[in-house]
């Protein structure tokens, strides 16, 4: 630092107020050695040079002080952290269970796409529809759709914290059970007439495929619901915040 430099910051020194100077003395670990001592040899010339240092060990006890409690809301909360997450009830059986149902559920959504490609493969003829292409297409999306569907409900149950994540499995499991199904039928409705769509909801086998998947569906739902364990593994915002207010 030159001396030009030096008589500018002595000039803004001796121009600040008191309170100022106070706070800069505070931070004066910050500066450099020459700043340093052109702000104190300004507060030594001053009146009030007692009371600036007396300011000045206030603020920087202060500081500390702040520091100090701030480390320590820290520490709290990573021990609350702690406790609830050692409260956490594990996933148990029917959890597992339920994470096993999902990925059948899901690639038993895929069974449907693999026998069109079987269908078209025994009979060319079908390849030739114009409404096989798009129903193909729709099939393989609903078929992806329900692995991804799955893969998100499964990473919620394991991974989840919170009410949300719970009911987003039960958005995936309903998804992927009648879900699936439904739009499955209704694309065929769609494409190949409403006379398939009647036989289909005519047809013994696909209509007790829908209610077992409408009951898989509610049975679940029901347990997630209910559940005690499910209740403690993923509470909802307002208990949480209950929880951090008594931590």
């Amino acid at each position: 630092m030159d001396e030009e430099q030096l008589r500018r910051l002595v000039e803004g020194y001796r121009q600040m107020r008191d309170e100022q100077l106070a706070a800069l003395l505070a931070e004066q670990s910050t500066l450099t050695d020459e700043a340093r001592q052109a702000l104190l040899d300004v507060i030594a010339v001053r009146p009030s040079s007692a009371g600036i240092h007396r300011q000045g060990l206030d603020e920087v006890r202060n500081k500390v002080e702040r520091q100090a409690r701030k480390e320590a809301e820290t520490k709290a909360k990573e021990e609350a952290k702690v406790r609830r997450s050692s409260d956490r009830p594990d996933l148990g059986l029917w959890l597992w269970f339920l994470t096993v149902t999902l990925g059948a559920l899901a690639l038993w959504r895929v069974y449907p796409y693999v026998m069109l490609r079987v269908s078209e493969a025994k009979v060319p003829e079908f390849l030739e529809m114009e409404q096989w292409l798009p129903y193909k297409a729709i099939s393989l999306g609903l078929a992806i759709s329900a692995l991804i569907a799955a893969g998100i409900a499964i990473h919620a149950i394991h991974a989840g914290t919170t009410h949300s994540h719970l009911r987003r499995v039960i958005v995936a499991l309903w998804y992927i059970s009648p879900g699936v199904l439904v739009i499955d039928l209704v694309a065929s409705g769609l494409l190949f007439g409403l006379e398939n769509f009647r036989r289909s909801m005519g047809h013994v086998p696909t209509v007790i495929h829908l209610v077992i998947a409408v009951l898989i569906a509610s049975l679940w739902t029901a347990y997630l619901a209910r559940s005690q364990r499910c209740g403690r593994r993923y509470p909802t915002r307002a208990v949480e915040s209950v929880a951090r207010a008594f931590d």
